[in-house]
């Protein structure tokens, strides 16, 4: 007989940092060696194949089914001394076969089991190995139970967990994105061949994602108005520049929206994937408003405007 823990067992493991979190481990299976005297003495009936004699010895066949509620996984092969077997354990329950005939020695070996693990969602724990144990007891009424005939070599084995959590936040923009020209919709044709005034100035520098856990996005200026960016000329007039942000819709800001055209700023902004983003694509928008073109071109027609933008990725938050 055999008895396997099936029902999920709650391990806590902790990090490096002291952050622990609970993980449920069940065993689903259990596989091992049954070691015997020569079978075809102990059944009288030396001609047989080995796999003929191992079924003779157990009722109900031992390679062809296993006890129920446990079901046969793999008759993984024997001889005149030994089966190998594989049982699936769905249940805590006892899983037993009778000899039909009698045994005079046996030994269990190599045991082996298969195992689920249900982890918390590893987007929401922080980096880092996390560690623990679960110890179950082994012999006559214990986590593993082989009956009152068979007595373990040890009463209790422990499982040492390590799990490692190792996030990503990439990104990868185009050759040359560092430097970035704001022109009007279609160019300045319009205005000199025409006069119309632009309505906006604007860019758009599209770059690809890669991120699992949440990180802040801000703003570092070297020209700044209250909490955005700006753009000035060699007399000193200053006008801001929009910096506005879209996201692949796997992350979200702290409100739980999706990031289309997200206006940034000097103060930190932090997003959270909702799933694993892997080289989703990206877009940081800058825009000059009608208003402040306006006063670019009646009042400072012919100067440059310039400045540095630093937008800053931080995953320490």
């Amino acid at each position: 007989m055999i008895k396997i823990p099936a029902n999920d067992r709650i391990v806590l493991v902790t990090n490096s940092r002291g952050q622990s979190v609970e993980i449920k481990l069940s065993i689903t299976a259990f596989s091992a060696t049954h070691n015997t005297s020569n079978v075809g003495v102990m059944i009288g009936m030396l001609g047989l194949g080995a796999n003929d004699s191992q079924n003779r010895l157990w009722a109900g066949a031992w390679g062809a089914a296993a006890s129920m509620p446990c079901t046969l996984g793999s008759f993984m092969g024997a001889a005149h001394t030994f089966a190998n077997y594989f049982w699936w354990t769905p249940r805590e329950e006892i899983c037993a076969k009778s000899p039909s005939y009698e045994i005079d020695s046996l030994r269990l070996s190599n045991p082996s089991v298969s195992y689920r693990m249900t982890t918390p969602d590893p987007l929401k724990m922080e980096s880092g190995t996390y560690e623990g144990s679960l110890t179950y007891s082994v012999g006559p009424g214990g986590d593993f139970d082989f009956g009152d005939n068979l007595l373990a070599t040890d009463d209790s084995v422990t499982l040492n967990f390590t799990l490692t959590v190792e996030h990503t936040l990439k990104f990868q923009f185009p050759a040359g994105y560092g430097s970035v020209t704001l022109n009007p919709a279609g160019g300045w044709q319009q205005w000199l061949n025409k006069g119309r005034r632009p309505e906006k100035l604007w860019a758009d520098q599209r770059f690809k994602i890669w991120a699992s856990s949440p990180f802040s996005v801000t703003l570092q200026c070297d020209n700044a108005l209250n909490d955005q960016c700006a753009i000035k000329n060699a007399a000193g007039h200053t006008v801001p520049v929009a910096t506005r942000l879209t996201l692949p819709g796997g992350l979200r800001n702290a409100s739980n929206q999706t990031l289309e055209r997200f206006l940034l700023s000097t103060n930190p902004e932090v997003i959270s994937p909702s799933q694993y983003v892997d080289n989703g694509n990206a877009t940081l928008h800058f825009e000059v408003d009608r208003d402040q073109v306006k006063t670019m071109i009646d009042e400072h027609s012919g100067s440059t405007y310039k400045g540095n933008i630093t937008v800053i990725w931080n995953s320490e938050i």
